[in-house]
């Protein structure tokens, strides 16, 4: 799809939002016990993208750079509970699923520049997600392995300084 120059900036505004504001990762629940949970190792693992910000306007205008690029999300305001004196009220944009983080991921990921390894990883592991003829398949070793290596490079002070071989072609 062709852009104009205002898409192009506003994909590239919501990028360095993401890169600066954002969380790429995918989210582990458990699952209850019975049939669902035998098949898939008794957990999911679904890709989500979270954007927290203090500024209103910026949630704003990602809200509207999401719906223009058609990718479902959803708004939030965060609750401090106990807060102190001067806190900021804050809110959150969560994309979350295969189908929608793809479309995000699509359009953003060769704007990132901090979180792109997160990128590529979560994009692989939906890419793999997708190829599997329905969503009960259990997770290959690759997937499960995809969920730790997002883990580690959270908790890395510099997560470009790592050498892992996940998903390589």
């Amino acid at each position: 799809m062709e852009r104009d120059n205002q898409q192009v900036r506003d994909i590239s505004w919501l990028s360095g939002l993401i890169d600066g504001e954002g969380c790429l990762y995918l989210q582990k629940r458990q699952c209850k016990s019975g049939k669902h949970s035998e098949r898939r190792k008794s957990f999911d693992l679904i890709p989500e993208v979270i954007i927290i910000n203090s500024t209103w306007p910026n949630i704003e205008h990602a809200d509207k750079i999401l719906k223009e690029l058609k990718v479902g999300h959803f708004i939030y305001s965060i609750k401090h509970y106990g807060t102190r004196p001067g806190n900021k009220p804050k809110w959150g944009i969560r994309i979350s699923g295969l189908f929608r983080c793809k479309a995000l991921l699509v359009e953003i990921m060769e704007d990132l520049i901090g979180k792109r390894k997160e990128a590529e990883l979560l994009h692989k592991y939906i890419c793999s997600r997708l190829s599997h003829p329905n969503k009960t398949t259990p997770y290959t070793d690759d997937e499960i392995k995809t969920y730790d290596v997002l883990r580690m490079l959270k908790e890395m002070s510099n997560p470009n300084d790592y050498t892992l071989d996940i998903f390589n072609e």
